[in-house]
């Protein structure tokens, strides 16, 4: 969907605040197929349209159609190297 900016019907910012807040606190931790989304939704947060709850609803039941979706991590421990040219 195109997003445009809101220049007539609000509709209320709070909600939409709050769920934008959590999607952001899955799209850190545990979601980050929907990063992109959330990411051009939450910048509609102040001032949010009828074409962004829409959206928003969008990716809220795309989330509701993959619930059982998840990641499994094997019992070892990982360690994690970096290495990094100092010239």
């Amino acid at each position: 969907m195109h997003l445009k900016k809101n220049t007539g019907y609000h509709v209320l910012q709070r909600e939409y605040a709050q769920i934008i807040g959590s999607l952001k606190f899955l799209t850190n931790y545990t979601r980050h197929d929907i990063a992109y989304a959330v990411n051009k939704l939450s910048k509609h947060t102040s001032n949010p349209n009828e074409s962004q709850c829409t959206a928003l609803k969008r990716v809220l039941r795309y989330l509701k159609g993959n619930m059982t979706y998840d990641l499994h991590y094997n019992g070892y421990l990982s360690v994690l190297e970096s290495y990094s040219d100092a010239n």
